[in-house]
């Protein structure tokens, strides 16, 4: 009976945000009447529709919250930025078993692994329990693929120009990440380093190869958003256009990803994981992926303007199956439940990402 009641309540307090639910508010209702009447057995039932009826609006107002904060990104974002990935979907930080984080799917490795890696893990635990809403990551200046085909060798990114931003569901007090390494009129900012490697040639018959130091740069521009760039040259950029509060218009020049690009129709963004990279300058040749973080479908749309497929070495073909569609759009699908998680890793290195350390 308390529980029930506790639903009653909820759902009075969730209308009262959102009045428009009438449907909600009819069950809300009779949950109330049939509660009063002593009838458990309905009112379990009708509990059930609502709590339903409840989590489904929750889950369409967060997509309503990703896109208005995926729209206030783009606008964020460094102008020439080549590479977007966007998870919008809720996860919690947890600093114990943080090197298993692979096993919570590989989307999740790319979003958060050096933020993870930074003064050897000590800004990520003092984020311990927060969760993360949304994450978007941008690269700019990638390396962009062959003419006559896509390389998918995985590598390291320590020198890419990579930002990421962390929308928390509740604000961060910044002194979290304790004293600030420098100050300035965009505020406090903080210096991460990790070790890397270095990116000498390997040599035959040597077991480590050798490491660098490497630094990061994080801010809170906001109390619910982190953001944490490779470059504190990039994160001032980044700062700025927050502070400027830089109109929203999806075709201006210098918007990182603008709307004309032909590649944005090809982006499925209702998805959990979704992601585009231009190639070029030019307006016709990009990249998309949608990942299906839940079952492992996943789908890379290659838009380059060619009536045969771009090159892919014997172990990405047999990894994915092609389809040539309209448009000279070549979808490759493959899962990471049915072959591992190989197929994402082809599809974050097409992205122009690799693993940070």
């Amino acid at each position: 009976m308390a529980g029930l009641r506790l639903t009653a309540l909820f759902a009075i307090s969730l209308f009262a945000q959102d009045p428009t639910s009438s449907d909600l508010d009819h069950l809300r209702q009779e949950l109330q009447d049939t509660i009063q009447a002593g009838n458990l057995a309905k009112a379990s039932e009708i509990a059930v529709k609502l709590d339903d009826g409840v989590q489904r609006q929750f889950r369409e107002s967060l997509e309503r919250d990703a896109s208005q904060r995926v729209d206030q990104v783009l606008d964020w974002l460094p102008t020439g930025t080549d590479t977007l990935f966007v998870l919008q979907y809720p996860i919690v930080l947890h600093a114990q078993g943080s090197r298993e984080i692979t096993g919570e799917g590989p989307a999740r490795q790319y979003a958060f692994d050096r933020l993870m890696a930074l003064n050897h893990g000590d800004i990520y635990r003092r984020l311990e329990g927060k969760t993360v809403r949304l994450t978007a990551v941008g690269i700019r200046s990638n390396h962009h693929p062959r003419a006559s085909g896509v390389s998918i060798i995985p590598a390291t990114m320590p020198d890419a120009d990579a930002t990421y931003l962390y929308f928390f569901t509740e604000p961060v007090v910044e002194d979290i990440l304790g004293e600030p390494d420098t100050s300035s009129n965009l505020g406090p900012m903080w210096r991460g380093t990790a070790e890397v490697d270095a990116g000498e040639p390997w040599t035959p018959g040597r077991r480590e190869r050798a490491q660098r130091e490497d630094s990061n740069w994080l801010a809170f521009p906001r109390p619910d958003l982190l953001v944490l760039c490779s470059r504190r040259e990039t994160l001032a950029e980044v700062l700025q256009h927050i502070a400027g509060g830089t109109a929203n218009k999806p075709d201006r020049p210098d918007r990182a990803l603008p709307e004309r690009l032909s590649i944005w129709q090809q982006v499925d963004r209702k998805a959990k994981f979704w992601a585009l990279r231009r190639y070029s300058d030019s307006v016709a040749g990009g990249l998309s992926v949608r990942f299906d973080v839940d079952s492992g479908e996943l789908d890379i749309r290659y838009l380059g303007g060619a009536a045969t497929p771009p090159d892919l070495d014997s172990t990405m073909s047999q990894q994915f199956k092609a389809t040539h569609m309209q448009n000279d759009v070549w979808q490759f699908e493959s899962s990471t439940r049915e072959r591992g998680d190989f197929p994402f890793h082809a599809a974050a290195a097409m992205l122009g990402f690799g693993v940070y350390r």
